[in-house]
């Protein structure tokens, strides 16, 4: 629970201050702990911050992973295909939550750090 807090926190302040302002400091203060408290979950603020937008962005994915593969039930044919892309790529053009996710993990020097912190998904079940 404490860590799904600080995530949460720490994903507020790189929306609100980016990446060059953010502080650990109001992180800890948004949780409801001590600055102590929050680095003995992390290593330091580069963990803190590549765990906090890979935490986003897997929760992004997972709310929209229902929306991206509906489409693709159905396809039996090439143009079955396009046009099932046709509306995934409509539907990312309006999902402001999946274009922040995307600038977060693009604004972040550490891609690699990142990456190692993100799980695989679960395949959504076909139907």
């Amino acid at each position: 629970m404490t860590r799904d807090a600080i995530l949460r926190a720490a994903a507020q302040e790189i929306e609100l201050n980016g990446m060059t302002l953010f502080r650990v400091k109001r992180v800890a203060y948004a949780a409801g702990i001590s600055v102590g408290l929050l680095y003995s979950y992390f290593d330091d603020r580069e963990d803190l911050i590549a765990c906090a937008i890979s935490h986003r962005f897997r929760e992004v994915l997972h709310g929209l992973a229902e929306t991206f593969t509906n489409p693709l039930m159905s396809v039996k044919s090439t143009e079955d295909l396009r046009q099932a892309l046709r509306i995934i790529i409509a539907e990312a053009q309006v999902r402001q939550e999946l274009k922040r996710a995307f600038n977060e993990l693009k604004a972040c020097r550490s891609r690699v750090t990142i990456l190692r912190h993100l799980e695989p998904l679960p395949r959504p079940r076909r139907k």
